[in-house]
């Protein structure tokens, strides 16, 4: 069976990441340390010789940036696509920390639904197909450039966890999450090896 490296990849720091505060649609680049800490990703990479073939970057700048410049320091073909955009915050746009872990950072879809947010079941909705989609390719590995919920979704959705907040997968900013999985049954990835938060380690929330 095709074995298939997906390196799950949060975007580098911004300025709304430095002031701890939500980031959806507000459509910023990356804060030179953004730049500089995804050029150490990129090294990383290269000292295990991790060469993707395929780069799938959501299409908000920040993202971008993070893939292009992953792609300059290694190869890739860049895919946005619009999937991997960041959940809508709605009116917590910019909020704090504190209003952050009141919404479970986005898990508590009643109350994103009433602050005219997405929710998790939409954002499920919209990266499962590129889920099915990689498991048709003939890639050997694979990048997935996105933001903290959406990419915490994929994660649980990969490992078949219930999409719930107790069940959150953190990520630094440029840090990234490596499985390697095979096609299993009913179009679904079977995992044969996880490794989290693989440069910087565990983040708290």
């Amino acid at each position: 069976m095709k074995e298939q490296d997906i390196y799950l990849i949060r975007h580098g720091q911004t300025a709304f990441n430095v002031e701890g505060q939500a980031l959806s649609r507000s459509d910023i680049g990356l804060t030179n340390e953004g730049v500089e800490e995804v050029v150490r990703l990129a090294q990383h990479f290269k000292e295990f010789g991790v060469q993707p073939s395929q780069i799938y970057s959501s299409p908000m700048l920040r993202a971008t940036n993070t893939a292009q410049l992953l792609q300059n320091h290694l190869v890739g073909v860049i895919e946005i696509n619009e999937g991997l955009k960041e959940i809508n915050y709605g009116i917590y746009e910019g909020k704090g920390r504190e209003i952050l872990r009141e919404i479970e950072y986005g898990y508590d879809s009643q109350t994103m639904q009433k602050g005219n947010g997405e929710t998790l079941e939409e954002i499920e909705q919209r990266v499962t197909p590129l889920i099915h989609y990689i498991l048709e390719t003939q890639d050997h590995s694979i990048f997935i450039v996105t933001h903290a919920f959406t990419a915490s979704i994929l994660a649980q959705l990969m490992m078949d966890m219930p999409r719930t907040f107790s069940n959150i997968q953190p990520l630094s900013t440029a840090d990234y999450s490596h499985f390697r999985a095979v096609k299993g049954g009913e179009d679904k990835l079977s995992i044969l090896t996880i490794q989290r938060n693989c440069l910087k380690g565990p983040l708290s929330i």
